[in-house]
Order: structure tokens, then sequence, then C-alpha cells
């Protein structure tokens, strides 16, 4: 089955401003973007829980999405770096109104959601932190 969104033409500005839609209505209060070049390859995003500021990173890997599609079984016009960087960029929008969806409902709280993307003053995730520090295989007592 090919990757989910693989033949969208919608621009990756256009799903960016989407995705800053949905999180400034959820209470986002910073969003900002770093780009390679001309590519933005993550986004920045601060909300504010009982007085507490936090900062997310939701990185785009679109190299590894780009991967994916040259082995998937679909046509060559969908393989390149520009379609998987539109394609990685959606995906993360629906990923993000998923879990608006869930917050919405109150059965997450929204830092609760974006936990493994909460940054620290060195602007590295807390997922790359505890991978980094070999944490992942502790919490799981592996």
């Amino acid at each position: 089955m090919p990757i989910k969104n693989y033949t969208t033409q919608i621009d990756y500005f256009k799903t960016i401003a989407e995705i800053e839609k949905c999180l400034v209505e959820h209470h986002a209060l910073y969003i900002n973007k770093k780009y390679e070049g001309i590519l933005p390859v993550a986004l920045y995003f601060m909300i504010i829980k009982d007085e507490i500021p936090y900062n997310f990173k939701l990185p785009i890997r679109w190299q590894a999405t780009l991967k994916i599609l040259e082995k998937a079984k679909i046509p060559l016009k969908f393989q390149n770096k520009e379609q998987s960087i539109r394609v990685s960029w959606r995906i993360i929008k629906d990923w993000i109104t998923a879990q608006m969806a869930i917050v919405e409902t109150e059965m997450v709280e929204m830092e609760q959601v974006f936990l493994p993307y909460l940054i620290d003053q060195e602007k590295r995730t807390l997922f790359d932190r505890l991978k980094d520090n070999n944490q992942l295989k502790k919490l799981t007592g592996s």
C-alpha cells in the first residue's frame, strides 16, 4: 500500500499555514520555522500551561519520506524531492489535526501529545536526548 498523501499536489507552504492555524486555534503562542536553503525542515511552537512555557520542535525528515516513495510501487512522477516534502508536511498536518481532536475531547493534554518533541535550551527534543543517552532502553526495563 502506498504511503499516505503520496499524490498530494498541495504546496507545502499552504500545508504549513494550515498547521499554524490549527496550532494557534489550540493556544500556541509562538510559531517559527527552520529552513535549509529555501526548504522548511522543522516547525517550532510554544504553549503556556500553568504559567510554564513549553517549546516544541516538529522535524520534517523529507529524506526518509523520499526513500519510502522511491521503494513504493507508484508512478515515478511521485518519487522526487519536491513531492517528498509535500507529502511529509501533509502527513504532519494530518497527525496534528488528529492529535488536536483527542485534546479537544480532554482525553489528553496538549503538552502530553507533543512530549517527545519538547525541546531543551539546546533545541534538542526530549526523544533525541533520551535516545542519545540510552535512556529509552532504561524506561522499558531492557
